[in-house]
């Protein structure tokens, strides 16, 4: 028996998570349809060829059937479940899942959080397309200096400017070089912040955690809550991989 609350599944139906990734990727999607499909013969049911997966279906021969939905990105949002009753084949596969968010470091969303989970995830997104762009903006500063005669660009190392030719003396050498560390700090601390939204830092207090797994039905506040369909899988909890996050924010 499900309801729909705020524009979102909830009921012991559906498996709401939190993955410490940007967006599902190929990666993710290859695990949740190896786990999905360990049992009663589940298939992908529809497959998107590239770029951000903001839907998902698995079926099964005797018709069962399984959807995902991306909720929010930065870091993936994501709810699981049966369109219609859950059956056996449904309820052991959203098991499966359970123990594999856990195993890569992802957090299970109980339905008393899950509508203040979606608000605190609703301005990340532009956050981090705001971050890319500095990014890009400091990369590109990064390999540049500019002449102090005619204003041109020159390429960091140039020993002349290619407009006015003139040759760099070494105290614009050195200033250059400043220069260049305070850019080098500033990317530094744009790239920190884009890698924790994508990690999925300042969501919960515990969570992502350096230790393995994290405890299911924590509020957003750091009080309790009830992670669905969790089972037993945090004992299978073990520590998530670093990933680097993606060079290219995906446009939505």
């Amino acid at each position: 028996m499900s309801r729909q609350d705020h524009g979102l599944w909830v009921g012991r139906s559906y498996l709401h998570f939190l993955l410490p990734v940007p967006t599902l990727s190929a990666v993710e999607i290859d695990l949740l349809d190896r786990a999905i499909g360990a049992a009663d013969g589940w298939t992908p049911a529809a497959v998107t060829d590239s770029g951000p997966v903001l839907s998902r279906a698995w079926e099964t021969p005797a018709k069962a059937e399984l959807r995902l939905a991306v909720l929010s990105w930065y870091p993936a949002f994501v709810t699981l479940g049966p369109p219609g009753r859950s059956g056996r084949a449904a309820r052991s596969a959203r098991e499966r899942v359970a123990e594999l968010v856990l195993s890569q470091g992802g957090f299970l969303v109980g339905d008393p959080e899950l509508a203040r989970v979606h608000e605190r995830l609703a301005d990340r997104w532009a956050r981090a397309v705001a971050l890319q762009r500095e990014i890009d903006e400091l990369e590109f500063a990064l390999e540049q200096r500019q002449c102090v005669q005619c204003g041109s660009a020159a390429a960091r190392r140039a020993a002349h400017c290619p407009t006015c030719r003139r040759r760099f003396t070494g105290a614009e050498d050195v200033a250059s070089d400043d220069q260049h560390r305070g850019v080098e700090a500033a990317l530094h601390d744009r790239v920190a912040q884009l890698t924790a939204l994508a990690r999925g830092e300042g969501i919960f207090a515990q969570w992502p955690a350096a230790a393995a797994g994290s405890r299911p039905g924590a509020s957003a506040d750091g009080g309790p809550g009830a992670g669905a369909g969790a089972g037993g899988a945090a004992d299978a909890a073990s520590a998530a991989p670093d990933r680097p996050v993606p060079r290219v924010v995906p446009h939505r």
